[in-house]
């Protein structure tokens, strides 16, 4: 696979973890926003000024989205995105739709996931610019 465009997201997100019997929850909002259901969970990744208080939650994470749709058949995309920050030893979490790719690592850990897509070739535009 070739060189990537990724987008930079200027919202700091969280992903946040339910029970499985809790209501389907109503708080996720912004411009990326995922719920998903699970036998064990709720797993909900908004804006980190979305989640309640008193929620079990990871905050502090950047969303990098891959810039272009790909067809459902196309190979690699996310082992071309992940494999070099995972390289660099920075953890991830993903979410793919249908037309794109999100993935999500600490602002801690942002520079270093930045420099290691761009040593492998990728772009990345900040949408702050």
């Amino acid at each position: 696979m070739s060189s990537l465009q990724l987008l930079l997201h200027t919202e700091m997100y969280a992903l946040a973890k339910l029970a499985p019997d809790a209501p389907r929850p109503d708080w996720a909002r912004g411009r990326f926003h995922c719920v998903s259901r699970s036998a064990r969970e709720w797993s909900v990744i908004a804006e980190a000024s979305c989640v309640p208080p008193g929620c079990t939650a990871q905050g502090g994470l950047r969303c990098l989205e891959v810039d272009g749709e790909f067809s459902l058949d196309a190979v690699g995309v996310v082992a071309t995105v992940s494999a070099p920050i995972a390289a660099a030893g920075i953890s991830l979490f993903l979410v793919s739709v249908w037309s794109a790719d999100f993935v999500f690592v600490a602002q801690a850990d942002l520079e270093r996931a930045l420099a290691s897509l761009r040593a492998a070739g990728h772009a990345v535009r900040d949408l702050m610019a």
